[in-house]
Formats: structure tokens, sequence, C-alpha cells
């Protein structure tokens, strides 16, 4: 911590600490016992989301997202699954859009509550 003129701490951290850690994932389910150096995770910062300020009475955080994996690489959080779902999705549109259209280079998946086509006659 570094502390202020208010004398309040300020955390800070290297540029190098936003790409990984490694907090303790020993309380997560390993199907059978594991030896203790297999017993870690690792954070690491996702880039395609934006990082944010979370603003709680006098105090902000910055919240960096992040993906959870476990030290075999099997994933222990929510978000890694989806990326990874996005990736291939993305690998596998890509050469159809390109049968279309020898331009596109991405496609970008989005969610929405409804998503639907309408093809109207304009006659």
């Amino acid at each position: 911590f570094i502390p202020t003129a208010e004398g309040k701490g300020l955390e800070s951290f290297s540029g190098g600490a936003l790409v990984q850690q490694e907090p303790d994932a020993s309380s997560f389910p390993s199907g059978g016992i594991r030896s203790t150096f297999e017993a870690r995770g690792y954070t690491a910062w996702d880039p395609s989301s934006p990082a944010f300020i979370m603003e709680i009475g006098h105090g902000k955080t910055l919240c960096i997202p992040t993906i959870f994996v476990s030290y075999t690489g099997e994933a222990l959080d929510n978000k890694a699954p989806l990326l990874k779902s996005l990736n291939f999705l993305e690998n596998a549109a890509v050469p159809v859009c390109q049968y279309f259209d020898k331009n596109v280079t991405k496609v970008t998946a989005t969610l929405g509550w409804e998503q639907e086509y309408f093809l109207v006659d304009e006659a």
C-alpha cells in the first residue's frame, strides 16, 4: 500500500500483475485426492471485457475482468468456457460468411432476449 495525504492506503500493483495471478483454488472440487501443488488456480486478465470502477461508500475499487482456471487448465469459472465458445463460434462462422462475402474476417456473437429475422415482400 502507498499512504495518501489523507492518511489512507492506496494499493498499487505493476502491469505484470494484470497478466496472471495465483490465488488459492484448494476449496474447489478436485474429483479425488490431488497433490498440494496442483491445488492452485490462476486468474488471467480478460482484455476483451472492459475494466470498471465500483464505488461503495467512500471507497472506489478498480474491477478488472478475469478468467479463473486450475493448474491443469480446467475452467473454475463460467467466463473461460464462454470465451472458448465464442472463439470456436467465430472460427466456424467466418468461413461460412466468406462464401457470401470474401471480405468477412471477424464474426461477433451477441445475445439478446429475442432474435428473429423477418422477410418482408416489398412488392
